[in-house]
């Protein structure tokens, strides 16, 4: 089959109808209707990605939280652990040991101590506490004591 037009032909004849013609305002016209529809389809590309970052940043934030948490807790278990491990092995406790065995604070032991009537046991040597296990856990079963 042979070729319909000569080489370039078919240029030449676009060129001089939109040159020398009425289609130059219409191309123009086509090309504005087709930038408006390109501007709009990039818009609301843009728009959907801002607004599935902004939830995915919420979603990696809240992620974040709840990994920190769950490191904390495992970080509290693994220090009560191994205060019980420590504490496993003597009978014998200083001060902070066995503030740290009844899992209170260490005003609150002093306010235990400064106070008669809760009845803790508990041996002062040389200006130093000394508390036994055993006989804290029998005080434990039977003490009735508000810190305030």
């Amino acid at each position: 089959m042979g070729k319909i037009f000569k080489d370039g032909e078919l240029v030449k004849k676009a060129y001089n109808a939109v040159i020398k013609g009425n289609a130059m305002p219409i191309a123009i016209v086509i090309l504005g209707i087709c930038l408006v529809f390109s501007v709009n389809s990039l818009k609301k590309s843009i728009t959907d990605v801002a607004s599935s970052s902004e939830f995915n940043g919420r979603s990696i934030a809240n992620g974040m939280y709840a990994i920190a948490q769950s490191n904390s807790n495992i970080s509290n278990v693994m220090n009560n652990q191994n205060n019980n491990l420590i504490m496993n092995g003597k009978t014998m406790l200083d001060f902070v040991d066995t503030y740290r065995y009844l899992n209170i604070s260490e005003d609150d032991l002093n306010k235990l101590v400064a106070n008669s009537d809760t009845k803790i046991p508990y041996l002062k040597v040389n200006g130093k506490y000394i508390f036994n296990k055993n006989a804290l856990d029998k005080w434990l079963e039977t003490a009735r004591v508000e810190v305030k």
